[in-house]
């Protein structure tokens, strides 16, 4: 079930200054953490556990206010800092998805006048689980990024990105598909671990850290 919360709901009261949520329904997971001069407006916001939010962070209906305005994301999700997610329409973020500092989202293209000749877009935007998004890179609106594919910095994806590839350049190309997930190199995931630990400050369970390594051994 959705909670209905009043506009400009403060999450934290200690920091009412810091960020704000004006939405008309919203569903948080546990674990949500978010950073100073947040700010979030859309018709639905839906986010799994353990989402994280980090400063200067907008999310915002830029291009009209409708119930397809809405922002949905798994579990286990990360905004940099500087991230701007436009969800004039809807966008999808499946479970552990990153959008690096300064990466841009867009659900719409409309600017000149359509009588004059000029195309117009306003298509959802999805992300497939454990994709990335480069720093300062741009997704247009339709774009679906598929599970597992990387974006690189400062690239423009102008369609849909195939399941474990990696793509970059303006407009953003295929430069090459990602490793068959079961032909890693042991020292590389030895290093992935000391750096995940080191980041999360614990020691992590090793089947969540090969599944984040893109190994499943069930």
């Amino acid at each position: 079930m959705y909670v209905k919360i009043p506009l400009r709901y403060k999450w934290n009261e200690n920091k009412l200054d810091s960020y704000g949520i004006d939405a008309h329904y919203i569903r948080i997971g546990e674990n949500f953490q978010v950073g100073n001069n947040v700010k979030i407006k859309c018709y639905r916001l839906e986010v799994g556990d353990n989402f994280r939010i980090a400063d200067n962070v907008e999310i915002d209906v830029s291009g009209g206010m409708t119930k397809q305005s809405n922002f949905i994301a798994g579990d286990n999700c990360l905004l940099c800092k500087d991230v701007y997610v436009n969800c004039c329409r809807e966008v999808i973020l499946g479970n552990h998805v990153c959008l690096s500092p300064r990466a841009m989202v867009f659900t719409h293209r409309y600017w000149q006048d359509v009588r004059k000749g000029y195309d117009n877009a306003f298509k959802p935007v999805i992300f497939g689980n454990d994709s990335w998004l480069g720093a300062g890179a741009v997704v247009l609106p339709g774009c679906e990024i598929g599970q597992g594919s990387i974006i690189m910095a400062n690239s423009t994806v102008i369609g849909n990105v195939p399941e474990r590839t990696l793509y970059g350049g303006v407009p953003a190309v295929k430069l090459k598909d990602i490793r068959d997930k079961d032909n890693f190199v042991q020292g590389e995931y030895d290093e992935y671990v000391r750096l995940r630990e080191e980041f999360l400050g614990r020691k992590e369970d090793e089947k969540e850290s090969l599944r984040r390594f893109g190994i499943n051994r069930e």
